[in-house]
């Protein structure tokens, strides 16, 4: 199967029961991992070792658990109950402060919310304190509504840090761009013209330009660099591998293979297999397979007018 046509992987859940049946494919597959002929079919492995892990753990492929796909920006139940209190209450200020305008000279449907709201307050209209206690109630309102909307900005505010500190731990580049750039949706909808794209890029790399050889920096760069020693062949070692995949973050958004970063951390047996392969793509790069050198382009247009390519950004992932 073509990498670009796998399905998704979908990320599993963190506990026990998952570490210990990736820890058991692991072992399972120490024998196919080591039989793999070149890195292309190391890729297949893992790939299908992960759709195994999946399978045990009755992880659907289409809608896995956590899968970037299902994720939604839910608003939390307290914050919508808290809007709906202050909404309701706003109500109750509106009605208490137009009765109050207008001398209590209102109409008779004012009137009525009126004595809906004394009620629901257990107002006594009949008392001579009936008016002093609803304007009570009315300051009561008022600072209750400014005491919740203070806990709704805390909560706003906590989540946008949240939100930040996770950004730039990961893309930096995303995170200043969101503090420079006003957050307003793009008005168009479409990408740009495929010729286009193309037309634009190909003026750029695909025409050859005539240099100058002789120039001067030229020779000085040459004479400079003339006594450096070149650099030793490079040996990729078993610690290597296990050194880079330590870092590296479990479940960023995959290349072309659509495997994520955690089987390769957590595959450790497969580890060997990719020293000595990637070795052999150092000394014979024709080995590399193709899609190793692919990534994924996106288009972000830097105004809401986008009509020409210039005014796009172009990012390489």
């Amino acid at each position: 199967m073509p990498p670009d046509q796998r399905p998704m992987i979908p990320k599993i859940p963190y506990n026990s029961k998952c570490y210990n049946m990736v820890n058991d494919v692991n072992d399972a597959l120490k024998n196919t991992f080591a039989s793999s002929g070149n890195i292309h079919q190391t890729h297949g492995f893992v790939y299908f070792a992960a759709l195994t892990v999946c399978f045990l753990l009755n992880i659907s492929i289409e809608n896995g658990p956590n899968t970037r796909c299902n994720r939604r920006n839910s608003i939390p139940p307290w914050k919508l109950r808290l809007e709906r209190k202050i909404d309701a209450m706003r109500k109750h200020i509106g009605v208490l402060t137009h009765y109050f305008a207008n001398n209590c000279n209102v109409s008779e449907k004012v009137k009525t919310k009126v004595r809906n709201i004394s009620s629901y307050a257990r107002i006594k209209s009949w008392k001579p304190d009936y008016l002093q206690k609803l304007r009570i109630y009315l300051e009561e309102l008022q600072q209750k509504v400014k005491a919740l909307g203070f806990r709704i900005r805390k909560y706003n505010k906590r989540t946008q840090r949240y939100h930040q500190n996770k950004m730039f731990n990961s893309n930096q580049k995303k995170f200043y761009r969101s503090l420079s750039e006003p957050q307003q949706p793009s008005t168009q909808t479409s990408a740009p013209n495929e010729g286009d794209v193309f037309n634009y890029w190909n003026n750029i790399w695909g025409i050859e330009q005539q240099h100058n050889q002789n120039a001067t920096w030229i020779r000085e760069e040459t004479n400079r660099f003339q006594n450096i020693t070149p650099m030793l062949n490079t040996i990729i070692t078993l610690s290597d591998v296990q050194r880079a995949v330590r870092y590296i973050q479990n479940w960023k958004s995959p290349g072309p293979d659509k495997i994520q970063n955690y089987w390769f951390k957590y595959f450790t047996n497969v580890h060997p297999v990719l020293a000595t392969q990637f070795q052999e793509c150092l000394r014979t790069p024709d080995r590399l397979p193709k899609y190793f050198t692919e990534g994924v382009t996106y288009t972000l247009p830097k105004s809401l007018v986008n009509k020409v390519i210039h005014k796009y950004t172009w990012e390489f992932f």
